[in-house]
């Protein structure tokens, strides 16, 4: 099974328009996971903390949503990703951990281009390589 991170948008300047935010991660989520004959995991972020607005701060989303997308396999964007500021720092680390990226189109499309990539490596191997890069990369901080 592939862990998929599915990043769009969610800050609106309504409540209303939030939610709408949420439904549409919800919807490409659903749809992934029923194409992906039951290979594909989405991880949706924006379902986790709906009702956490206003609890904590920005740095607590950013920073949380980014070790989530670490700890997946791929990155699926939602039209409109570009207008958001967070996912546009998710694609940024996403990019510099070398995920494999699914740009937004139609679902089903979307979910092929996910199996064709599964099909094609080994998940075990990449999940381990990572781990060790990430290892490597705090003990050079440290």
């Amino acid at each position: 099974m592939i862990l998929v991170y599915v990043a769009g948008p969610y800050r609106a300047p309504t409540r209303w328009d939030v939610e709408r935010n949420i439904r549409t991660a919800e919807e490409r989520g659903l749809e992934l996971a029923r194409h992906g004959a039951g290979r594909i995991v989405p991880v949706i972020p924006h379902t986790m903390y709906r009702h956490f607005d206003g609890c904590l701060d920005d740095a607590f989303f950013l920073e949380g949503t980014k070790e989530l997308l670490r700890r997946c396999d791929a990155l699926a964007l939602l039209p409109g990703w570009e207008l958001s500021t967070g996912t546009r720092g998710e694609l940024e680390e996403a990019e510099q951990l070398r995920l494999p990226i699914f740009w937004p189109t139609a679902t089903a499309d979307q979910a092929k281009r996910i199996l064709e990539y599964v099909e094609c490596v080994d998940l075990a191997q990449l999940r381990l390589l990572r781990e060790r890069r990430r290892s490597s990369e705090r003990k050079e901080a440290a």
